[in-house]
C-alpha cells in the first residue's frame, strides 16, 4: 500500500540580495554593498549573495527599534 504524499514546506530559508532589498525598502546597489562589507551576514554564491531570512527579520526588528521614539 501506498503512503499519501505529505505536504512539504517549500517555504525558502534564505532570499537573493535582490529580493532582501525590496522587503527592506532599499536599493538592490545598497543590499549587495551591505552583504559585501559584512553588515548583513550573507554568503555569495556565484554572482549573487543570497541572505537568511532569520538575518533579515533580526534587521528589521533592530532598525524598527532604533526608529522608535523614547517612551518619557
Amino acid at each position: 500500500m501506498r503512503h499519501p504524499r505529505q505536504p512539504q514546506d517549500l517555504s525558502p530559508i534564505a532570499v537573493p540580495a535582490s529580493t532582501a532589498a525590496m522587503l527592506l525598502g532599499a536599493a538592490p546597489s545598497t543590499m549587495r554593498y551591505w552583504c559585501a562589507t559584512g553588515v548583513v551576514p550573507a554568503v555569495k554564491v556565484g554572482k549573487g549573495w543570497l541572505i537568511r531570512l532569520e538575518e533579515l527579520d533580526a534587521l528589521t526588528r533592530s532598525t524598527t527599534k532604533e526608529k522608535e521614539p523614547a517612551i518619557a
